[in-house]
């Protein structure tokens, strides 16, 4: 049954604007009697707002002493309960930021941030009660968190919400909420600003490699904040989902309720997410590479859907009887298996029983990997194919097609 309209909370960001929000609070709590719950069953937070909104929904039983505690823990918040403010390891920041510049440019092992957080988010963690959010909502106190994260990078905003199983997840113009147990890492990524403090960091799923250790996070079977680790157990597999498969797999035990979820490599960067079991078996488990990810998300975001280019052709792999008979190497490239009437590669005049071995300068390993390449390049992009006809090669060039649906 639907529920009638509600008075919700929302708290913006900014360090000020987050003090002067608890005092208003703790005003209006004064109008209630001790005891009362929080007349606000819907909260949002950005930021410092954030840290405000998530401790107010861990304690929807009692607005008083809910405003009261806040009301302290602002009132003796000090500079180096935020961040460490050691002056020298600021400057060493600083001075390795400049010589990384001067010699060529930041890397992956220079600081991510100026200042270190540590100290807030031990704070935070001591006082907000994570656990009891999803306790609030069981009881009627509450009916939905949302934690609001920006991101730069990507230029939309992400909106975490812990709340009644009837809310459903939305997808608007640069903006997106997705349903998740709300925890300190959503709050923290709330407060990360570039530079200052550091953003939640994506890994790179080129870089891994099998035996590599992994953690999968995800609700399986209702079971919420469910940790399993494993190991890689091989990057590249095809499962048959689709012509672009090209999944992490993993024995890190993954069940339904753990899609969505992300695979994290043990510095805590999410290289994949979860998506896929194999149910005749035990320990096979497939996660979508985060590279992919975000190579898809910025299309998703500037048209709404993936247009794939194409070359207008059907591709096998390179059976070993052929790769004998010319002396070709064990391994790569692709056999064009036919060509599709009116596509690209007619035009191009590729043919049937070609061997293409590079395409756009990038070696081709595999036909799946032929079809993922081809597919991300562009719409109406014109790329160089090295072909082999017989014993001859051949470089043609080929502007890509639309991918019919």
């Amino acid at each position: 049954m639907r529920r009638g309209p509600v008075t919700g909370l929302i708290l913006p960001g900014g360090g000020a604007r987050a003090a002067y929000q608890v005092g208003v609070l703790a005003g209006i709590a004064e109008l209630y009697e001790s005891g009362t719950p929080v007349p606000f069953p819907v909260i949002a937070g950005t930021s410092a707002g954030a840290m405000n909104a998530a401790y107010l929904a861990s304690r929807m039983d009692d607005f008083n002493a809910a405003t009261g505690r806040l009301r302290e823990i602002w009132g003796g918040l000090e500079v180096g309960d935020v961040y460490r403010a050691e002056y020298r390891k600021v400057l060493g920041v600083v001075l390795h930021w400049l010589w990384s510049l001067i010699s060529g440019g930041l890397g992956e092992n220079n600081p991510r941030s100026l200042l270190d957080n540590t100290p807030l988010q031990k704070l935070l963690t001591q006082n907000i009660d994570f656990d009891g959010i999803g306790r609030r909502i069981d009881e009627g106190l509450l009916r939905g968190l949302a934690i609001t994260v920006a991101g730069y990078a990507s230029e939309r905003s992400l909106s975490y919400f812990e709340a009644d199983p009837g809310v459903q997840s939305w997808w608007r113009e640069r903006r997106e909420g997705r349903p998740a147990g709300i925890t300190i890492d959503h709050v923290m990524a709330s407060l990360a600003l570039p530079i200052v403090f550091p953003a939640v960091k994506l890994g790179d799923s080129a870089s891994l490699k099998v035996g590599q250790w992994v953690v999968a996070i995800g609700n399986p079977f209702g079971l919420d904040y469910s940790v399993t680790v494993g190991v890689v157990s091989a990057m590249g597999r095809n499962i048959g989902a689709g012509p672009y498969d090209d999944f992490i797999q993993t024995d890190a035990s993954i069940n339904p309720g753990n899609s969505g979820g992300p695979l994290l490599d043990l510095d805590g960067r999410v290289e994949g997410i979860n998506t896929a079991i194999n149910p005749k078996g035990q320990g096979i488990g497939f996660a979508i590479p985060i590279n992919m990810i975000a190579e898809i998300l910025p299309r998703l975001k500037a048209g709404g859907q993936v247009q794939r280019s194409w070359l207008g052709i059907y591709v096998d792999p390179i059976p070993k009887p052929l790769r004998a008979e010319l002396g070709l190497p064990d391994k790569g490239g692709a056999l064009v298996k036919k060509i599709v009437p009116g596509g690209p590669a007619e035009d191009a005049n590729l043919a049937r029983g070609d061997l293409i071995w590079k395409i756009d300068g990038h070696d081709v390993e595999g036909a799946d990997q032929l079809a993922w390449m081809a597919g991300n390049i562009g719409v109406g992009k014109t790329v160089a194919l090295d072909v082999q006809r017989g014993d001859k090669h051949l470089d043609l060039s080929i502007k890509l097609g639309a991918q019919p649906n």
